[in-house]
């Protein structure tokens, strides 16, 4: 009763409430239930798989997709080595480009990149890599929901997949159409654009819209943050984002 009285004194409520059975949490009022918030995250994942290689590699069937066994990666976090990141480390993945490249020739979506004289078709560069921003700004969605301690939108989007030279190692064939046929530069960055890295103004829209789906709740980063660690400290305990 006293801590209620101080509320009140002091002019504040109670953001986060859980229910009874742990089952919703209730954010300024705002219902998340949990199942819904796991399916989410299964949702997130399922689709930007099935978006990457249906829309961005063109392989419509599960029959015609490859997966790389990520324990025998081998790649260089530190800055000893500049440059250095997993597509030229022994890896085995160095032929993606060359991959990407064939789909191009082979599949008719990928054809129409090319204009008839050999040139590359601009219009048809552009809409692709307009499904390559809409795949890129849904991805941090799924970043914040499954990489564990939150991160601010700041944070999360200046990420660097690349010990410090300017190009952005995990999208060569976006990087390649951007630099070859539109003229643009190379990003350290996963999420970059002519201005620099993404900021969370970028984070944010995607954040609600996919909420908005999932959940039916529109939350922003910092809405979002808050759940993320109310949720952890009940699922995982109170050292959860100890010092937030």
């Amino acid at each position: 009763m006293s801590d209620l009285l101080s509320f009140l004194a002091f002019s504040k409520h109670i953001a986060a409430l859980w229910s009874q059975d742990k089952r919703i949490l209730y954010y300024r009022g705002k219902p998340i239930r949990i199942e819904r918030f796991q399916q989410m995250a299964r949702d997130l994942m399922a689709e930007l798989e099935d978006g990457m290689w249906q829309k961005l590699l063109w392989v419509p069937d599960r029959e015609g997709r490859f997966a790389i066994r990520l324990d025998l990666i081998q790649d260089d976090i530190t800055l000893s080595r500049r440059g250095s990141y997993f597509v030229n480390e022994e890896n085995g993945v160095m032929h993606g480009l060359h991959y990407k490249l064939e789909r191009v020739m082979q599949r008719s979506e990928g054809r129409k990149l090319r204009a008839p004289e050999g040139q590359w078709n601009v219009w048809y560069v552009n809409r692709y890599l307009s499904v390559v921003t809409y795949f890129l700004e849904k991805k941090p969605v799924a970043y914040h929901v499954f990489n564990g301690q939150r991160a601010r939108g700041s944070e999360l989007a200046t990420m660097r997949f690349r010990n410090g030279v300017l190009q952005d190692r995990n999208q060569p064939f976006a990087e390649y159409l951007q630099v070859k046929v539109l003229g643009g530069s190379f990003s350290d960055y996963i999420w970059a654009d002519s201005h620099g890295p993404w900021g969370t103004d970028r984070l944010t829209p995607a954040l609600k819209q996919e909420t908005v789906k999932h959940l039916d709740v529109a939350l922003n980063t910092r809405e979002y943050l808050h759940v993320a660690v109310g949720i952890g400290r009940v699922a995982i305990g109170e050292s959860f984002s100890r010092g937030y």
